[in-house]
């Protein structure tokens, strides 16, 4: 039941796929987490979702090489964690794959995974800070927030993904490399900068005494 429920440690994790963690390390970690997290941005894996997202935390944490993958790797990688204690926590996904959240700026286009509800729940907590007192500290934290808000959507416009489009309640349980965009396709949707002509998110994290971006 820990493992289904996921009450477990990334530590745990590693140590029940040791072959898949020693694989990781000899990737490099700047091509490798973009790669696998661009994965999470396509509609018929939405189910695996939670596989996905590990897959991206242990790269995290392991990659610390020279190669650089392929798409191959990823379909490898997937298999391998699918045969993991992992795979009890997955689940088909019970809403949409691309939700709408707003504040008094905007809207913007949220990645549910397999979470049920995740924009009912993100929603609310908008709501909250969005009452909050203005001070420094809150309007830090409101801009902060709505950064990452304008990085969802941004993600979710480079993959093409409108509000509200359904993704998948499937299992497959194996990737299809020939559904797959390639590697550097799924790269660009979750890599941006500052100069990438989004002129909203620089100015949501900039605007304020404080012009740190980080």
């Amino acid at each position: 039941m820990r493992w289904a429920k996921l009450f477990v440690t990334l530590d745990e994790i590693a140590t029940d796929s040791t072959e898949l963690v020693r694989d990781l390390s000899g990737y490099d970690s700047t091509t490798t987490v973009p790669f696998l997290a661009g994965l999470l941005t396509l509609p018929a894996y939405q189910s695996h979702c939670v596989r996905l997202e590990i897959l991206v935390a242990l790269a995290v944490v392991h990659c610390r090489g020279s190669k650089t993958p392929s798409v191959r790797h990823a379909q490898r990688w997937f298999d391998e964690l699918g045969c993991s204690s992992c795979a009890r926590a997955e689940d088909p996904a019970e809403d949409v794959f691309v939700s709408l959240v707003y504040d008094r700026s905007d809207d913007y286009r949220l990645l549910d995974g397999s979470w049920e509800s995740a924009a009912f729940y993100t929603q609310r907590f908008l709501d909250v800070i969005g009452r909050m007192s203005p001070t420094d500290h809150t309007r830090q934290m409101q801009r902060t927030v709505r950064a990452l808000l304008i990085v969802s959507d941004i993600a979710c416009a480079r993959a093409d993904l409108s509000r509200y489009q359904l993704g998948s309640d499937a299992l497959p349980g194996a990737m299809s490399f020939r559904n797959l965009p390639g590697r550097n396709a799924l790269i660009s949707r979750v890599t941006m900068r500052f100069d990438d002509g989004c002129g909203s998110f620089s100015s949501a994290v900039q605007r304020g005494p404080e012009r740190s971006a980080s």
